[in-house]
């Protein structure tokens, strides 16, 4: 096969994730995607001593006539797989530059599983979950710095989760408040310093408007607005926003509106006294909605728990 071929086979995919550079397989869809693609890669693998479990993921790319074979040896038990090994093979000339990131501890994340395996893969319907609750949480806003661990388990904590053994988004545990003064932090992440710089409209923010609430006819409270980005957004668009946060927007109005959000807010209060207030307060600018709308708009049921909102 010479570069033409496979360049113009790897602009026909249909299946992968598709980046400006490369397409991304995984090794079970290659098949499906291109047959003449799945004999060249497996005809390389071969040559080059690739057995069952060195590699499970082919990168193909689209201006240069090579191939990577990608190892994430937990690509189907963890949500978010680190790569542990690449061989970058230049496909003239054989020669093959290999990485090896098993022993790093800041090593190349993967998102977005459901991407890489077919339509009709029985793992597609795991993995779309799991892209889901990320885009829920917020944590796809900037890609760009969602690469690697480091940045990625940072984001995570300063959205309010962390990771269970198997890498899904798990809400941060908030110890007893027997344990702690209502003064006293249960981290060393201070709440205001959680509030991040947005290029655009929040993940609560993204599901209402996806669903019609910022059509003119619904006034909003942004309640623990950060920097007010959300807000500054809104007012862009013509929407009747109000916005307060007591570190960064303190002078904000707090009106009563048809809608208040609370996204990203509950789960940086660390006392679980305040954080009933706090949700209390809300509640009670709400014009129309009632606490079950509020549940289904903002998804945070667990850290409602038993608090009285009448």
């Amino acid at each position: 096969m010479d570069f033409p071929q496979f360049r113009n086979l790897v602009a026909e995919l249909r299946l992968g994730k598709r980046l400006p550079d490369a397409v991304y397989l995984h090794q079970s869809a290659i098949v499906t995607a291109s047959p003449e693609l799945a004999v060249l890669t497996e005809r390389v693998a071969t040559t080059l001593k690739l057995g069952l479990g060195a590699w499970n993921v082919a990168k193909f790319f689209r201006r240069d006539f090579k191939l990577t074979f990608l190892n994430y040896p937990d690509f189907n038990t963890y949500a978010y797989p680190a790569l542990a090994q690449s061989h970058t093979v230049n496909l003239e000339t054989l020669a093959v530059r290999t990485a090896e990131y098993s022993t790093s501890d800041n090593p190349p994340i993967l998102h977005r599983k459901e991407a890489f395996v077919a339509e009709d893969d029985p793992r597609r319907a795991l993995f779309e979950a799991i892209t889901q609750e990320g885009e829920a949480a917020g944590l796809y806003e900037n890609p760009r710095s969602i690469g690697f661990k480091r940045n990625w388990e940072k984001l995570i904590r300063i959205k309010g989760y962390s990771l269970d053994v198997g890498g899904r988004l798990q809400l941060q545990e908030i110890p007893d408040s027997k344990h702690f003064s209502d003064a006293a932090p249960c981290n060393d992440i201070q709440r205001h310093k959680t509030a991040i710089d947005r290029n655009k409209l929040s993940a609560p923010m993204q599901v209402l408007a996806r669903h019609g609430y910022f059509d003119g006819t619904h006034s909003v409270l942004d309640y623990g607005c950060g920097k007010g980005d959300d807000v500054r957004e809104l007012e862009a668009h013509g929407v009747n926003v109000y916005g307060w946060n007591p570190t960064h927007r303190p002078e904000g109005k707090v009106a009563t509106s048809d809608i208040v959000n609370l996204g990203y807010v509950l789960n940086v209060i660390e006392n679980t006294k305040e954080r009933a207030e706090t949700l209390r307060r809300a509640y009670h600018h709400a014009q129309f909605l009632s606490k079950s709308d509020i549940v289904h708009i903002l998804g945070q049921q667990d850290f409602f728990g038993d608090v009285n909102c009448n």
